[in-house]
């Protein structure tokens, strides 16, 4: 029998939780039924949230993210969360290469600090490295990182709702493992819900044992059984649910005329698309920007071409109506780009609003997106998952590896060494390039053979996209609803 509005936990203080959770069709799902969810969001965003999900069966609650990163910046909070990030399961040759590359960029932070964080951080590798080899002593961690952390200060929400299940949108990550120690004490079952693709992998390990996990396809599946230790039979596989719109024709897209006239854009020529990552990790973006435009206009492409370049929501700050404008260290470079290349160049500004601290990523642009994808002839991206995008849309994909990794002297190909960024380029749907000549040449194969790897990306899209393709969401809502308030 189920119990009479039972209640339900949802933490999504992160932008890309909440497209995931209260954006799809998982949160429509659920919102319909007898409920009573309490949504944990960014204290200073409450009340966006509030005037933006308006439904009588859903509240608010401050998740406490400032008095729970205090915990977490904390020496002690610093150094066991970085054993996590180094410390996974593995199964014979099946093992996460992440630590690996994250090395690097670790290396260069402590080991060029004093001599105390030195010592601590050689501590930090001899445990994990310990860890890697032991499930017990992986256990042990994170028990002893709940005792110090408990999150006590999220009791006081169990007490006041009583909740039969608490969601959050990893498997122990950031602020989450608090909130999910909390649940554990108050008898609460705990559903991770992992929004991106690389977090088996790329997430540290687990900081709580979830009762319940929902994975995008068998491979995440997996990944969370050998590197998070997480039981099979814990392990739904529900797909994509932020990409049900490309597959149910939820979303309707202008011609290519119309397409074409929105951006100032020649009908007549191919439009390359370039998807800049975060301007912190890829500082080269606008130097490779002007490169591609400078040999667009000296006919050094086999096509007449023009260059659509999407901005990522960090190069953006708050306008004065909360929308997304160009911040002003960046606002310059563009109009110079602009002033120089005139309509063979547009600038795309993805539809967010900006928050105190963050960005409001809405289902809509998502739909821009894919319109964008489905009247594009190329896609370059820099190891995002565009790569899958761009297949599933049929659209050459190259990756752009001219850049170095973050801050360091390694070149941002060592991206290559992620598994789920391996197993993409495995399926031979995307092309890697290395250097400008590199870069024009595969832009002039593909424009010249568009069909080229396109089996590699029908493939690829099957390799990662194969379980509830169109409706994802509803079917993890249905999910979640079968575990709720049961008695």
């Amino acid at each position: 029998m189920r119990m009479k509005n039972p209640t339900v936990f949802i933490s999504a203080y992160r932008n890309v939780s909440i497209r995931y959770i209260l954006y799809s069709r998982i949160l429509d799902y659920l919102k319909n039924k007898d409920l009573r969810i309490v949504v944990f969001l960014k204290d200073g965003d409450l009340d966006y949230y509030r005037d933006k999900l308006r439904y009588p069966n859903i509240i608010f609650e401050p998740v406490r993210l400032k008095q729970s990163m205090t915990y977490l910046r904390s020496s002690i909070g610093i150094y066991l969360n970085l054993i996590r990030v180094f410390m996974y399961g593995s199964e014979g040759s099946f093992k996460n290469n992440s630590p690996e590359v994250w090395k690097i960029q670790y290396d260069k932070e402590f080991l060029t600090a004093n001599v105390i964080n030195k010592i601590k951080y050689r501590i930090v590798r001899l445990l994990a490295c310990l860890g890697n080899h032991s499930l017990l002593l992986r256990s042990i961690l994170v028990y002893i990182e709940s005792k110090l952390f408990n999150g006590k200060i999220y009791d006081l929400y169990f007490e006041k709702y009583h909740p039969g299940l608490l969601i959050v949108s990893s498997t122990g990550y950031m602020i989450d493992p608090f909130i999910m120690r909390s649940a554990k004490r108050n008898n609460c079952k705990i559903l991770s819900i992992l929004h991106s693709w690389d977090n088996p992998t790329c997430k540290p390990y687990r900081g709580c044992n979830p009762d319940f996990v929902v994975a995008w396809s068998e491979i995440m599946k997996r990944e969370l059984n050998i590197f998070q230790d997480i039981s099979e039979n814990k392990i739904y596989v529900g797909g994509v649910a932020h990409w049900d719109v490309y597959f149910n024709g939820a979303y309707k897209q202008n011609p290519r005329s119309v397409f074409v006239k929105n951006h100032s854009f020649d009908e007549s020529r191919r439009i390359i698309f370039y998807a800049a990552s975060a301007p912190k990790t890829f500082r080269k973006t606008f130097e490779i920007v002007e490169y591609i435009l400078n040999e667009i206009s000296n006919n050094k492409l086999v096509m007449s071409s023009q260059l659509l370049v999407r901005l990522h929501p960090f190069y953006l700050s708050k306008g004065k109506d909360g929308k997304g404008q160009i911040v002003d260290i960046y606002r310059k470079r563009i109009e110079e780009i602009k002033s120089k290349f005139g309509d063979l160049v547009s600038f795309s500004l993805p539809e967010v609003n900006i928050l105190t601290d963050d960005v409001d990523l809405p289902i809509e642009d998502i739909q821009n997106l894919g319109e964008i994808l489905s009247h594009s002839d190329l896609l370059l991206t820099e190891y995002s998952t565009l790569m899958i995008e761009g297949s599933i849309f049929n659209v050459p994909v190259i990756n752009v590896a001219l850049h170095k990794f973050r801050d360091t002297d390694k070149p941002v190909s060592v991206l290559e060494n992620l598994n789920h960024i391996r197993r993409v380029i495995d399926t031979g749907a995307t092309r890697q390039v290395y250097d400008y000549d590199q870069l024009i040449n595969q832009i002039n194969t593909y424009l010249m053979n568009p069909d080229l790897d396109r089996e590699n990306r029908e493939r690829l899209v099957k390799q990662e996209i194969n379980t509830n393709r169109g409706n994802a969401g509803e079917s993890i809502g249905r999910f979640i609803y079968s575990l709720i308030g049961t008695g």
